[in-house]
């Protein structure tokens, strides 16, 4: 139990202790942070844009880790190298 003077003491620092300012409200950013100029700039692929369900792909939760291509990586290649799309190329050469 608090004597008398200790307990004026208590309420004499209660009084001269002003109240905190207020911290201003943030306001939170439009963006995620794995869709900023930063992480667009670090990043190993692109995020996909896309207007209705996005792939999986792009839906796991990490901050743009690589994603394996070598299956992206064949396909693009046996399309490229077609012999019709060989032969598009080099007739757009000459």
């Amino acid at each position: 139990m608090a004597t008398k003077s200790e307990q004026f003491h208590a309420e004499e620092e209660r009084k001269a202790r002003t109240p905190k300012a207020p911290a201003p409200a943030r306001s939170k950013p439009n963006t995620q942070s794995n869709e900023s100029a930063r992480a667009a700039k670090k990043a190993t692929y692109a995020l996909e844009q896309s207007a209705g369900q996005p792939s999986r792909k792009s839906t796991r939760k990490s901050a743009n880790r690589a994603k394996p291509d070598a299956a992206q990586t064949i396909h693009q290649e046996a399309v490229h190298n077609t012999p019709e799309a060989r032969h598009a190329r080099e007739s757009a050469r000459s």
